[in-house]
């Protein structure tokens, strides 16, 4: 759920992210603008730190019990595997 601007402003970068093919595609858009002169270094820099925001950020996810269940599983599978 959407609470504040920050989390409005990062899933606008979200979603332009996901229009551009993901997150390496944005990163390598934003270092081809940088090295032909259209950004600057900070600008470059604070772009890819948006992006790298919002590709952790967990907005639009809720955790599902099935999800969490198969985790337990896997560490203990894990635990006892060892």
């Amino acid at each position: 759920m959407i609470t504040t601007k920050e989390q409005m402003k990062m899933l606008g970068v979200l979603s332009l992210v996901e229009m551009q093919g993901g997150k390496m595609a944005a990163l390598q858009n934003i270092n081809e603008r940088y090295k032909t002169k259209h950004l600057t270094k900070k600008q470059a820099h604070d772009l890819k730190t948006l992006v790298n925001q919002s590709a952790s950020l967990k907005l639009q996810t809720k955790e599902s019990d099935l999800v969490l269940e198969l985790d337990s599983k896997i560490k203990e599978a894990v635990k006892y595997f060892r």
